[in-house]
């Protein structure tokens, strides 16, 4: 009975770990793929805009399955200033609302991740959770930098937002930097 017993605690164990790291992985893959989507935002400097094209991820929902990555069905690009800049952005239709909206939609992916990974407590995602805290402080930097840029009450408040979202504190007690003067 106790073998039995031994044999039943040893298979959970190993259920627990295999879920663990497999899970770990795809908190990885996952941040890897939002540094990738973030590139624009996080590449940015005064002045600079941030256009949309609508074009669907080739992404794998098996592959990311912590996310809902079905979502993103457009890119984000960089519009680096140039003078004729607002005559381009008005023909190719880069509206601060359409913008936005996208930005909206990846932002709460981003958030709903986060906030999974907030609520594990094993140890061995503390490093995972140190990349996305950097990951956040990034952009926290770049987002104000962007509210700068447009300048324009309802863009500032959504800015606000995202920025006050990525001040998240897990709670293994690692820190974010609440700071973001441009530097």
């Amino acid at each position: 009975m106790a073998l039995l017993f031994l044999s039943n605690k040893m298979v959970m164990t190993s259920i627990i770990n295999i879920s663990i790291n497999y899970n770990y992985e795809q908190y990885n893959k996952s941040i890897t793929l939002f540094e990738k989507l973030f590139e624009p935002i996080l590449n940015l400097e005064l002045y600079d805009k941030l256009g949309i094209e609508n074009i669907k991820q080739d992404l794998n929902e098996k592959e990311y399955s912590i996310i809902n990555s079905s979502r993103f069905d457009f890119t984000i690009y960089l519009d680096k200033y140039k003078v004729y800049q607002s005559l381009s952005r008005w023909y190719y239709y880069q509206t601060r609302t359409i913008i936005f909206s996208k930005l909206d939609i990846l932002f709460e992916e981003y958030f709903l991740l986060i906030n999974k990974l907030d609520k594990q407590n094993i140890i061995k995602y503390t490093e995972i959770k140190k990349k996305y805290i950097e990951l956040n402080n990034k952009l926290v930097k770049k987002l104000v930098i962007l509210k700068l840029t447009y300048n324009y009450t309802e863009i500032n408040k959504k800015i606000d937002f995202y920025c006050e979202k990525l001040k998240v504190k897990f709670n293994n007690s690692l820190e974010v930097i609440s700071e973001h003067n441009i530097e």
